[in-house]
C-alpha cells in the first residue's frame, strides 16, 4: 500500500513540475538575437595616384574612333590602347572618345 502511494505521490509531483514549467512558458527560453542587422559603414580607399592627364607620355595619341576594341580574339592588337591608364588618359584628353568596348 506504502508502495502505491509513494508512486502516486511521486506521479502528483511530476504532474506539478510539469505543469509549473508549462505555465512558466517562455521564461526557460533564450530570446533570439534582432533578425535585422546593423547596416555597417564600407569605406574604400583609392590610392593616390598621378591623374592621368598628368601621365605623357609620346606613344599615346588620341584613338581615330570614339570607342576602341578591347575585345580579345584573332588578331587582337589594341593591348597597349585597352590599358586602364591609357583609357583614363584618352578620356581626360580626346574630345569625343567614349571608352573602352569589352
Amino acid at each position: 500500500m506504502t508502495k502505491i502511494l509513494y508512486t502516486a505521490i511521486g506521479l502528483l509531483l511530476a504532474v506539478i513540475a510539469a505543469l509549473f514549467l508549462f505555465i512558466r512558458g517562455n521564461a526557460f527560453i533564450i530570446p533570439e538575437p534582432n533578425q535585422i542587422p546593423t547596416p555597417t559603414s564600407i569605406i574604400i580607399q583609392i590610392p593616390n595616384k598621378a591623374s592621368p592627364s598628368a601621365i605623357i607620355s609620346n606613344d599615346w595619341a588620341c584613338p581615330s574612333t570614339s570607342t576602341i576594341n578591347c575585345m580579345p580574339g584573332p588578331g587582337f592588337d589594341n593591348a597597349k590602347q585597352c590599358e586602364n591608364e591609357y583609357v583614363q588618359w584618352a578620356l581626360q584628353n580626346c574630345p569625343g572618345f567614349q571608352g573602352a568596348e569589352y
